[in-house]
């Protein structure tokens, strides 16, 4: 299995962090093992946009003049 070593880690940081694994009954490793884990699992924004990007490229296009024209009328286009 990879490992991954931070090196030059603050001291305050590395004492918080150390504080919070043993108040959760883990080992440091254990602890930002779990984070990293808990950050993996997550998108990023980035990689949320990049997908919104992605799909509003299969919708069709709407001109303004068809959204002005929505909106007075007080239509929803997702009726």
């Amino acid at each position: 299995m990879p490992s991954i070593v931070i090196r030059d880690v603050p001291e305050d940081v590395h004492r918080t962090l150390a504080s919070r694994a043993a108040a959760e009954g883990q080992s440091l490793q254990q602890y930002m093992l779990a984070m990293a884990t808990q950050s993996a699992g997550r998108r990023t924004q980035r990689e949320v946009l990049d997908e919104i990007r992605r799909r509003a490229r299969t919708f069709p296009p709407i001109s303004t003049e068809d959204i002005l024209a929505d909106l007075r009328a007080g239509r929803d286009r997702l009726d």
